[in-house]
């Protein structure tokens, strides 16, 4: 079975340094790509897998120095193709 691990990063706090949206309108944008992604996709049924992305992604999360972000690991179906990746907020 084929899946796509997506990551869905929104932060709870700002960082310093460039950007080119507030922190408002990068969350803003996440939240309507995630919803987007959603919609066009399926979710990948599979309790061990998503189990399994859910503990990795606390363990990586877990690494950071400081927990300025709301970090959410999800798993959706992908077709032919695999590939992890982040949406804005994060």
């Amino acid at each position: 079975m084929k899946f796509v691990l997506f990551l869905w990063v929104v932060p709870m706090l700002a960082q310093p340094g460039v950007n080119f949206y507030t922190v408002q309108r990068e969350l803003a944008l996440g939240r309507h790509l995630a919803s987007e992604i959603r919609r066009q996709s399926k979710p990948f049924v599979n309790a061990a897998v998503d189990a399994y992305v859910k503990r990795i992604g606390a363990a990586l999360v877990r690494q950071l120095k400081e927990a300025a972000f709301e970090y959410q690991f999800e798993v959706i179906s992908g077709g032919a193709w695999m590939e992890p990746f982040s949406l804005p907020g994060g």
